[in-house]
């Protein structure tokens, strides 16, 4: 039951990280990093790529039992990955530093030192890569300033010719992997604040139509022209059951609203009343989608006064008795035209 429970938060774990951008990138990062160290601190510590000394080879089985510990804790949610990513980079700085210096104090322990040294730079270069891809710009910053420092001491200790010609080219390296983070950091802050707009305007639609997202989703679905009549009558069906009774009210209102307002709007009022003003022909397009008085004022900005004074000369030029509904004689009036 427990070895269940813990598969089930392992699951749990990894889901997570899949959820945001930053994580999922982290999460990558961390699995690659681990692998590659295992793997190939697996071989080295074996005796599979060749000899080593006994100083190479207890730096590499830190190494590797710290990448073996750090990615169960992980994945059994007791750091977050963002922790176990700034652990192994620390723990591969420092046991790589401590290995340059080494290699510098005790050059007779270790074979080709300066070859030893500038494959070390070059692994706390990949390093830094490997923080900024991770979206870890402060640490590799700081990764950076160890590594130089520790290289250009080396240097000086040293005296030695190759490593002073390669520390320029290192210096470059390191700057550009630098000036990535950096831009690899703006745009990300630049994407953060569109999705965080995004979501805003979701939320917003979300709110304004009083729907879910699956709602929404079965919605646009419905508009797709590529769905078949039937799939689209039993998508339309299946939507309007999942909504609140309020909501599907809302939803027929809109509609209706639309509806009346299209069918308006193909009519050219001004031709079938040329008799009327335009702002008299603005009033019956109104009346002829359902607008009451109150309506009406609101959207012409015009007060209840000026409306129903407008309405009596419509009805004065139209020639309708008291008696008899204006929306009936406009309706009829337009029926007529069509006809004729």
């Amino acid at each position: 039951m427990k070895f269940k429970e813990r598969l089930h938060n392992i699951q749990h774990v990894i889901d997570c990280q899949k959820s945001e951008l930053v994580s999922h990138q982290q999460f990558m990062v961390l699995c690659t990093v681990t692998f590659i160290i295992i793997g190939v601190l697996s071989f080295t510590v074996c005796g599979l790529t060749g000899a080593y000394s006994s100083y190479n080879t207890v730096i590499n089985i830190c190494i590797l039992l710290f990448a073996v510990i750090t990615f169960p804790l992980f994945l059994l949610g007791y750091i977050q990955c963002r922790t176990a990513l700034y652990i192994l980079s620390a723990v591969m700085s420092i046991f790589v530093s401590i290995e340059m210096i080494f290699c510098l104090f005790y050059p007779c322990c270790f074979e080709n030192r300066d070859t030893l040294i500038t494959s070390d730079i070059g692994i706390l270069n990949l390093l830094s890569f490997i923080l900024v891809s991770s979206y870890m710009l402060k640490a590799a910053i700081f990764l950076t300033a160890c590594a130089m420092t520790t290289y250009t001491a080396c240097i000086i200790v040293s005296g030695s010719n190759d490593l002073q010609q390669n520390f320029l080219l290192y210096s470059i390296i390191f700057i550009l992997v630098i000036i990535l983070g950096f831009k690899m950091s703006k745009e990300l802050e630049k994407l953060h604040k569109e999705n965080l707009t995004l979501k805003t305007e979701e939320q917003r639609i979300i709110e304004k139509l009083g729907l879910n997202k699956e709602q929404i989703t079965s919605l646009v679905h419905l508009s797709d022209k590529s769905v078949k009549n039937k799939e689209r009558n039993a998508a339309a069906h299946d939507f309007m059951e999942s909504i609140s009774l309020e909501a599907r009210h809302r939803l027929i209102s809109t509609i209706e609203n639309y509806i009346k307002e299209r069918e308006v709007s193909q009519h050219n009022l001004s031709e079938i009343f040329p008799e009327l003003t335009p702002s008299e022909i603005a009033i019956c397009r109104l009346v002829l989608q359902d607008k009451s008085t109150s309506e009406i004022c609101i959207i012409l900005d015009k007060t209840r006064g000026n409306v129903s004074s407008q309405r009596v000369h419509i009805r004065s030029k139209l020639g309708l008795s008291p008696s008899e509904p204006l929306l009936d004689c406009l309706k009829k009036r337009i029926a007529t035209t069509q006809v004729g």
